[in-house]
This record gives C-alpha cells, structure tokens and sequence, in this order.
C-alpha cells in the first residue's frame, strides 16, 4: 500500500524536519512491502492546498498519515478537512505527540480514522499490512480506530528497545529536503528518544508513561556511521552543521564518550561541526573538554527563568543560580557557542520576575537568546500548574495555530498577555541587535553580502521577510562561528565560511546537485 506523510506546516513557526516521520518512512519502504513520501507546506504555505491536491493525484495513496502537534491542532484540522473534500473515502490516520498524550480526544478534534500511540515503525506496517488484506483492526497493539460512532481502544504496543533495528532516517522521502538544507543549512541526526525528566511544561513525562519506558540510546557506534553516512550523501555548498536533537546529548558521558570516540575514527572531527542540547547540570569540565575537542560548536540548553520560583516550583527545572553560572563559564572556557532557552509568562510571573529573567539573560550574554511563551500543553502538568498559581486561559487556543515564539494566552493574577509580549518584544529586539551590530562588526561588508544571498535563496523558497530575518541572523552565527573554527584549525578548510567560499555564480551551480 501506499501511504503519504503530511506535516501539519501551513502557519505558525517554521519547524525543522520531523524525524519521527523520516524514521517511519524509511522503515516501510526499506524494510517493508510498502511504499512511503513525506509531504511538507513549508515553503509553499500560502498555496498548500493545491499542492496537496497535486500530490494526492501524483502519488495516488492508499491512507494519509499525519503528525499531531498539540501547537497546530488548527492546522492540522484545515489539512484533515481539504483531504475529505478532495478523497472522501481516504483512510487518515495520526501520530505523534500530541495522539500520544491525549489518546481517544483526538477523534473528537479531528475527523480521522485512527492514531498510533507511542513508537509508530512496528504499528503503522501492521495497519497497512491489516488494510490491505481485509483484515479487522481489533487487537493491532498502538492503534486506537474509529468503528461507526464508537472509538476501539486497543492495547499498548511496547516501545522499541533496540533501536539500531531499524534502518537509519532517509531524507529522500521528503518532499523539499533541498529547501530545508538551503534555509537551515544543516541535517538533524538522533541517537535517543525520550527524556527522563519532569520539567512541567513538557509532554516527555506523559509519553513516558503511555509507552511504558523512558530514555533509549541508539548504539552510540551505529549512531556515529549513520552521522558519517547522512554527511557523506547531503554535503554540499549548503550543509554546515550536523544538529543532534537527542533530547540530552551529554546526560550519560560513557555512551557520549563512545560516540564521540567513533566520530573521531570516522574521520568527522575536524570537518563536520556538531551541535547538541544539554542540560545545564548534565555539563561538567569533562564533558565540556571533550566536546571542544571534537568540534562541537554549539550547546543549546534550557534555562527557562531568571526568578527562582519560577524556574524550580513552577517549571520544576530544579537548577541553582550557581549551578547555571557555572555551565556558562565552562562553555567559555571551552569555546562553546550558547544558545539559551527562556520561557516566559507561567502561571505566577510578574513584572519581578520578569525583570529577573532579562537580567539573567543579559549576564549569560548567549550567542543566541531565545525567548519562548509558556502554552499549557494537553496532559502535561502545566494545566495543573495554572490552577495551582492561578490563571486564565484564552480560546484563541483552538482557533488559531500556536506559535511558541509569539503571542502569549494566558492571563496570571499579576500581568496579561500585552505585558507579557511587551516584555518579549523588548528584549528580544535588544539582544537581536545587538547579535547583528556583534555580526557586521565582524564581517564588514561580508554580512551584507551574506545577508543579501540568503534573502534572495529565501525568497525563492517562499519564506516571508520577518523568519527571513529571523533565520538569517542564526544561519549567519553559525557561518561566523565556523569562520573562528577554521582560524584556530579546530575545522579544515581556509577561513571565510561557507558563504564566502562560494561565489554567487558557482554557489548557484552548485546547488543543482540537489534538485
């Protein structure tokens, strides 16, 4: 049978590829009698349902599988409802998170026909495999389906243990992958799945606890070949930076050590540069040491609140203002560019708190600083903790996508939403500044060549100015950052960055490789 991905990526904020989709699609095609593709909106947002219609005729599939994001449940629905108005019949089944985490609601949202709990590989092959020989869906272990007006529950599949079973993720079966590599100009790589944390305003701890397991690792030494592979067939003028999203790359240092060990025997070291997430008390002097050694370049991690309070009763985060102090240093010390998380208007933030939040912010002095809204996601404990602390919610929830970047909905008993985007709005433009005056003091006239190429590359891709913008000035760092790599030979290659290695003329011949 034939089944086509979509992703729920008509508004809202620009995600990059989704690899829970990828690893799906590989599977059934490389490992299954089933065919797969991957259908992005990305860059086509303003004329998504022709292409979705284009695609459907084109590819001709048996059943439409889409992802479900608690943030785009209203892109999600406009995507369910051109489908029925295109195929009536259609089988349409869901995934993801936010199935996950809110189980059975889901066929009251959406007019689909099943969803697929936790891990998705195993599952989705027997639903096919069930469809297409007529069989009845009772007893498929991870998939809940609709029969008339009743929803049958049917058992928890048991989540993958070893995941060097299956094959690595295959970018091909996206539909715009050559536009993702030239407008975040790196692949997304992942070795583990799930976290064992409790932070409250995530769905990690739900997900947990519906699959029956937490954190898993890929073997560290089949996750480093599936680096090198990726590397070897994408690398081109576009790709810069291989981004882990391994939810805590540094959280456990043998398996870290381990793959780090065959990265370097790989010969990766010194030619592809890295980037992980880390928590701030998961990242010691060892650990630091040993990422400045194999060209990591970049540490995202979470600091979420300047206030205490906040950071520790509301988020449960449990990180000490010492302890916090300390990771910055070592990722100076180590030569490891920041990118830091906070998170702003919980229930119980103030104009205090707040003013804490832009202090700390300020004081981490982060190659990048990012701010995110606080959105109480289903199931999580951070509706508990809106009526725990008070608060009120807006309905724009289901009637709008959901930008974690932009727009708070809540209103605590101290602030309301314009406060609260005010306060976001104020600071992000201060650090942006300062990040592109930081940027041009040290390009010169580089950054406006570099700033003009990537509009002109973005808008070919149909990106709108402000993520233009707002891409270019991550996109640009990460070029300066491995422009500081080459000169102090952490990375081969003559200094410049990827943009200047180019010129205009050879950087547009370049990237027919990809089409």
């Amino acid at each position: 049978m034939r089944i086509l991905f979509v992703t729920p990526s008509t508004g809202g904020e620009y995600f990059t590829i989704n690899i829970g989709l990828t690893s799906i699609a590989t599977y059934l095609v490389k490992r299954t009698r089933h065919e797969a593709r991957i259908l992005d909106f990305s860059f086509c947002r303003s004329r998504w349902r022709e292409r979705l219609r284009r695609e459907m005729l084109r590819f001709g599939p048996d059943v439409i599988g889409i992802t479900l994001l608690s943030t785009h449940g209203f892109s999600a629905r406009e995507i369910v409802s051109e489908i029925r108005r295109i195929d009536p019949g259609i089988k349409i089944i869901g995934g993801g998170h936010h199935a996950t985490i809110t189980q059975g609601k889901v066929f009251e949202e959406l007019d689909i026909d099943a969803i697929c709990i936790g891990d998705g590989e195993y599952a989705t092959e027997e639903y096919l495999d069930r469809l297409e020989e007529g069989r009845s869906l009772e007893g498929l272990k991870g998939v809940w389906f609709r029969d008339g007006e009743a929803v049958i529950e049917n058992p928890t599949r048991p989540a993958i243990k070893n995941l060097a079973d299956l094959p690595a993720p295959d970018w091909k079966f996206w539909s715009d992958f050559d536009r993702h590599l030239q407008t975040f100009q790196m692949f997304p790589v992942i070795g583990q799945r799930n976290c064992p944390h409790r932070c409250t305003y995530c769905s990690a701890t739900i997900v947990r606890e519906r699959v029956g397991v937490g954190i898993r690792f890929l073997d560290p030494v089949v996750y480093a070949r599936q680096v090198r592979e990726a590397w070897e067939r994408w690398r081109g003028p576009y790709l810069k930076i291989a981004w882990m999203w391994d939810p805590v790359f540094t959280i456990k240092p043998s398996w870290m050590r381990k793959f780090l060990e065959e990265y370097e025997r790989l010969d990766l070291v010194g030619r592809l540069p890295y980037s992980i997430y880390s928590r701030i008390d998961e990242l010691d002097e060892e650990r630091a040491r040993l990422l400045h050694e194999t060209g990591c370049l970049k540490v995202r991690t979470g600091i979420e609140s300047g206030d205490e309070f906040i950071r520790n009763k509301v988020y449960e985060k449990g990180l000490s203002a010492e302890q916090i102090e300390y990771a910055v240093n070592l990722c100076r010390r180590y030569d490891l560019s920041l990118t830091a998380y906070f998170c702003v208007g919980a229930p119980g933030e103030t104009r205090r708190s707040l003013h804490r939040t832009k202090i700390l912010a300020r004081r981490t002095a982060a190659e990048t600083t990012v701010f995110h809204v606080w959105k109480p996601l289903p199931g999580t404990k951070a509706v508990d903790k809106l009526r725990e602390f008070g608060g009120k919610m807006s309905d724009r929830w289901a009637r709008e996508v959901v930008d974690i970047t932009r727009t708070s909905f809540i209103t605590t008993p101290y602030i309301g939403p314009f406060t609260i985007g005010w306060f976001q709005t104020r600071v992000l433009t201060a650090m942006t500044l300062r990040k592109v005056f930081s940027q041009l003091w040290y390009q010169k006239h580089r950054f406006f060549v570099n700033f003009f190429r990537y509009i002109a590359l973005c808008r070919r891709n149909g990106f709108k100015l402000f993520d233009m913008l707002k891409n270019f000035t991550y996109v640009n760092g990460v070029d300066i950052l491995i422009d500081n790599a080459r000169r102090k030979g952490m990375l081969r290659g003559r200094p410049g960055g990827v943009f200047q290695d180019l010129s205009f003329r050879e950087e547009r011949d370049r990237s027919r490789i990809y089409h």
